[in-house]
């Protein structure tokens, strides 16, 4: 299934994306709560990481002094923080720091960087984005979808077959065994992918809406959703979180304790044992948005 894409993307025809389209074949709920078990929790157009920070994609608007909501409330944005310079995609990964703390404390963060390549046991996931959860005419549109993550690319290719050269990236690709339903959207980009399929954020987040990539073969559209892995950039969230004076956020560890994650880790231990390490270049071409 994977190759399928693979081969497909560097062909990929520009799919039709509007910024109202919600997350397709997810589930419409308020019900995606945080930690604390509070409806709406830290979702918005980014993650709510610790009371004060966000986790968002690069590509996202947010400016200083723009105002930023979540199931929590709202305040500023007081300082933004970019992972990296270049076009999209490369380094699409940026933090936010919120001019006042906000509710609820934030979620926890998976502390496991998946290789690049194809998985042969797809791992469970879910896509849930924030704006679910905000007033207005997307309230209760979002949602949420459980997925799977198939492939880690360590890099795309802006324009398929064209002249530029592959950029750089750490993207978890989801879809499901037929490329079909759910997949990101456009307005869909800093939402959140958490580990297993769950109808909260008790799980740990691993991913952040980066991309909506599409492919049509004769046989059909296909489509994938990119997302940024976290933890394959801990060393500059923590780092720029902790310069400003801030605890980092927490971290979670495959490992067999607490108990509650022994299975977790297995699950984990056994996806990497199990990666085909053939990612080398890979193409988003005319297909792949910005989600």
């Amino acid at each position: 299934m994977a190759a399928s894409i693979r081969s497909l993307l560097g062909a990929a025809l520009l799919a039709a994306v509007l910024p109202a389209q919600a997350i397709v074949g997810g589930s419409s709920t308020p019900d995606f709560k945080d930690v604390g078990g509070n409806p709406g929790g830290g979702l918005g157009s980014g993650v709510q990481i610790t009371d004060q920070w966000v986790l968002t994609a690069r590509h996202v608007g947010w400016n200083v002094g723009t105002s930023f909501s979540n199931g929590y409330g709202s305040t500023t944005v007081a300082e933004r923080f970019n992972l990296g310079p270049g076009p999209f995609p490369a380094n699409d990964l940026a933090l936010l720091r919120l001019a006042a703390p906000l509710g609820g404390g934030g979620v926890s963060l998976l502390n496991f960087v998946i290789p690049a390549g194809e998985l042969l046991v797809p791992l469970p996931v879910t896509i849930a984005t924030g704006l679910n959860h905000s007033s207005g005419s997307y309230a209760g549109t979002r949602g949420y979808g459980a997925t799977f993550l198939g492939e880690v690319w360590n890099s795309a290719d802006p324009d398929g077959s064209g002249p530029l050269p592959p950029v750089p990236v750490n993207w978890l690709i989801a879809y499901t065994p037929t490329f079909g339903q759910p997949y990101v959207q456009g307005g869909d980009s800093g939402g959140g992918l958490f580990l297993r399929h769950v109808t909260d954020s008790v799980s740990p987040l691993m991913g952040i809406t980066s991309a909506f990539i599409s492919a049509n073969p004769p046989s059909g559209p296909l489509y994938a959703s990119g997302f940024v892995q976290i933890a394959a950039y801990r060393s500059w969230i923590d780092s720029t979180i902790t310069s400003a004076g801030f605890a980092a956020p927490l971290w979670i560890t495959p490992v067999p304790e607490p108990a509650s994650y022994a299975m977790m880790a297995f699950g984990l231990l056994l996806v990497v044992a199990l990666v085909r390490p053939r990612v080398q270049r890979r193409r988003y071409g005319d297909g792949s948005l910005p989600a």
